[in-house]
């Protein structure tokens, strides 16, 4: 089978009920075999990632390798287009591999992009949930997922945004029949995007702070 072939093969199964984790494990390892994977297309490789995770098979080698085959080429996420990538970034957001550099490269790589449009608001959601893991999202990073939220009207994802960003902040209620508790209950897009903007120059503010603060090997404190 070609590599084209094996995309097709576990795509197939994945979108099915039918369970066939030896078939999955044999072409994963097939996969980590290869010298390379230049000769996956985008769309090929996009759907294999999705379709191991799409069954919850964590292969997690083959997602290693499917990562560093984009970090030794750092350019070769241009050629992937906003379908390929939302496929691979909701795949690796399932995975269970800590792979921070690979998740830098596709923030990097969505802020390359002038217009966000044909880019799911889940796949942006998914890409900052996981960096989140590891690091803070950059400012130039959240202005456009704000932006395209408010675009968009996505007020429920601006809420799983919030709970993601700032989950020890309890004054706000988001379960939407609520009715008698005393939190804040925001339903306008609007002011949603304004509260969260506020809630980020307080962190980026923070952020800077503790740059300008250096603690030296005696324990001196200097700004």
């Amino acid at each position: 089978f070609d590599q084209q072939s094996l995309a097709n093969i576990v795509w197939a199964y994945a979108k099915t009920d039918i369970s066939h984790p030896g078939l999955f494990q044999s072409v994963g390892d097939h996969i980590v075999q290869l010298s390379n994977l230049n000769a996956f297309t985008p769309q090929a490789l996009s759907i294999t990632v999705w379709a191991f995770a799409k069954r919850g098979y964590n292969h997690n080698v083959l997602f290693e390798k499917v990562a560093n085959h984009f970090l030794v080429q750092n350019d070769l996420l241009a050629n992937y287009n906003q379908q390929n990538i939302s496929l691979i970034i909701w795949a690796f957001s399932q995975c269970q591999s800590q792979l921070p550099e690979f998740f830098e490269l596709l923030i990097d790589q969505i802020l390359q992009r002038d217009d966000l449009d044909d880019l799911p608001f889940s796949s942006l959601m998914n890409a900052v949930a996981c960096l989140n893991k590891f690091t803070i999202a950059p400012k130039e990073l959240m202005d456009k997922v704000l932006k395209a939220a408010f675009d968009r009207n996505e007020i429920k994802e601006l809420r799983r945004l919030s709970v993601t960003m700032f989950p020890e902040e309890k004054e706000m209620c988001f379960n939407p029949s609520c009715t008698d508790c005393e939190k804040h209950h925001i339903n306008d897009v609007n002011l949603m995007t304004i509260l969260l903007q506020r809630r980020f120059e307080r962190l980026y503010e923070e952020e800077e702070e503790d740059k300008r603060i250096e603690v030296d090997e005696h324990g001196a404190i200097t700004i």
